[in-house]
């Protein structure tokens, strides 16, 4: 009997020991490629002589506000959806962009009246990007071309 106790605990143990060893070598590959791009831009901007100030605050930005951010999976970065028939890419960018649509009154109202235009804009019209903390979105002097609705997801 403790010969199966002993055998039984060394599996679980050895169990144990193999799943920490996978998650470890899993943040090594992820914290891997942070390192890879950081030195690739350490490179860069030597090679390019940048002044230190902007050497700076460039790999500063990429500490802070680069390396933070989240994993967002975009419909752009999904090649199944490029060969999905188009009246189900239509009705999943009309769930998917409607609601965030109609919280302005305006597009509410037109809505209402014009659902068909609504749904062709949502298509055609609405895409997902997201912006890093402290990156530029809108420029001063250039034209105004897009239109962003702010969401915290």
């Amino acid at each position: 009997f403790a010969i199966v106790v002993v055998l039984v605990g060394l599996v679980v143990f050895s169990s144990v020991v193999s799943s920490v060893t996978s998650a470890v070598n899993q943040l090594r590959v992820v914290h891997m490629k942070a390192i890879v791009e950081e030195s690739k831009i350490r490179a860069f901007l030597v090679s390019r002589g940048t002044s230190p100030e902007l050497y700076g605050n460039i790999l500063t930005f990429f500490k802070h506000a680069y390396q933070k951010r989240p994993a967002r999976v975009f419909e752009r970065d999904i090649f199944f959806f490029s060969v999905v028939p188009q009246t189900l890419l239509m009705q999943m960018h009309a769930e998917i962009y409607m609601p965030k649509l109609c919280t302005n009154i305006g597009f509410e109202s037109f809505y209402g009246v014009h659902h068909k235009i609504m749904l062709k804009i949502c298509h055609s019209a609405m895409s997902e990007a997201s912006f890093l903390g402290g990156q530029d979105v809108f420029l001063a002097g250039a034209e105004a071309t897009t239109i962003y609705h702010t969401s915290d997801h």
